[in-house]
């Protein structure tokens, strides 16, 4: 849609020249003039682009202007004053449309208020515009705003996917103390691991996703209306659920638990033999505790045991994790068009790594944390 001030001639050519009116569209002047019939002979459902003059606009009721926008797909007003400005607007908003205006005189402050988007230019427009309006350009360029809103747009989408990962995240530290309470066990990740995780693998993780680049339909989505404006909605929520928590969350923690039952396993006590073994593992006074093999165990030889099968989970979920985050770049390109370009989330990957690795083989953290070297 464009509204104009200038002579209807003047304001069609205008909105061909940038696309509002199709190369092939005819108005109902054209079209009659083709046919060379009179215009009120032109059916108005034939033709897609309608130019209407101040004059005419100010014999229509809301009710026909409101039919009219939604008849037209390609709709110009010429010799438009500021008060019909501020009547098409809200004939357009009655029609659940989201309207974005420019202004830059002193009657335009009305208009500006009213739309949803007011974009003002800062050189060129009067103080009271400047203060209604949501968007100052500070150049005669409306590309700077499309500019803004993908910008808008790709830290809105980053902002959502740093929180699905973090929440993810929480997956893995909830289902070892899951598994403590229901089925008894040893447990399988201590505090100091998920403090570990926390500082060490999540934070720099999740602060990476806000440099992602923006998805290639970034601009193509329909933009969302006032009710939809919060960062967390229904949508978002169960799209969490079934994805991140479900799946990848889901995928951490049983990578997770599967190493930790293997290493138990590898030293003789398998998964069934742990369930209900709480109590006596953690007993200083039974230093005889067998397992499978009729093999004695002291107290603190089940506490070394404990801290490798922890460290073991540790080191899968921080591995698992990378996956993850990688998941967590884009929720529709394939990562071969995404890319990796994202140099921030390159160096958290392999800082991960390196952490895991210094903390599992380094003498003195390892006394310190209780860690020992994987396999």
């Amino acid at each position: 849609m464009y509204l104009s001030g200038d002579h209807p001639i003047c304001a069609k050519a205008i909105a061909r020249t940038v696309g509002i009116i199709g190369e092939h569209s005819e108005t109902r002047d054209e079209l009659a003039e083709r046919l060379r019939i009179s215009i009120e002979e032109v059916d108005p459902g034939s033709v897609k682009a309608v130019v209407i003059y101040g004059d005419e606009l100010d014999g229509l009721k809301d009710a026909e202007l409101a039919e009219l926008l939604a008849r037209y797909e390609e709709v110009v007003f010429s010799r438009i004053i500021p008060f019909q400005k501020l009547r098409i607007v809200k004939a357009c908003q009655q029609l659940l449309h989201t309207v974005a205006i420019t202004g830059r005189k002193y009657e335009d402050h009305e208009s500006l208020k009213q739309a949803d988007i007011g974009i003002a230019l800062a050189n060129s427009s009067c103080d009271v515009c400047c203060d209604n309006a949501d968007i100052i350009l500070l150049d005669k360029s409306l590309l700077t705003f499309v500019t803004a809103l993908k910008e808008g747009r790709r830290v809105f989408d980053n902002l959502r996917k740093s929180i699905a990962y973090v929440l993810t995240c929480k997956i893995t530290m909830i289902v070892p103390f899951f598994l403590l309470l229901v089925m008894d066990i040893p447990l399988p990740l201590g505090v100091t691991f998920i403090i570990l995780i926390f500082l060490g693998s999540d934070m720099i993780s999740a602060y990476s996703l806000i440099f992602e680049k923006s998805d290639r339909d970034i601009m193509h989505r329909s933009p969302k209306l006032m009710k939809e404006k919060n960062v967390i909605d229904f949508k978002f929520i169960h799209r969490l659920l079934h994805k991140s928590c479900c799946c990848l969350g889901l995928m951490a923690s049983t990578a997770g638990v599967y190493t930790y039952f293997i290493i138990m396993a590898e030293n003789g006590f398998m998964p069934h033999d742990l369930h209900g073994i709480r109590k006596a593992w953690y007993s200083k006074a039974v230093n005889d505790l067998k397992d499978r093999y009729n093999q004695e165990w002291t107290y603190s030889a089940r506490k070394e045991l404990e801290y490798c099968s922890q460290t073991g989970f540790f080191v899968t979920v921080v591995v698992v994790q990378l996956f993850c985050l990688i998941g967590h770049k884009t929720s529709m390109e394939s990562l071969l068009t995404h890319g990796m370009r994202n140099y921030v989330m390159n160096f958290s990957l392999l800082f991960s790594i390196i952490l895991a690795v210094i903390y599992c083989n380094t003498p003195v953290i390892r006394f310190a944390l209780h860690t020992y070297p994987m396999k």
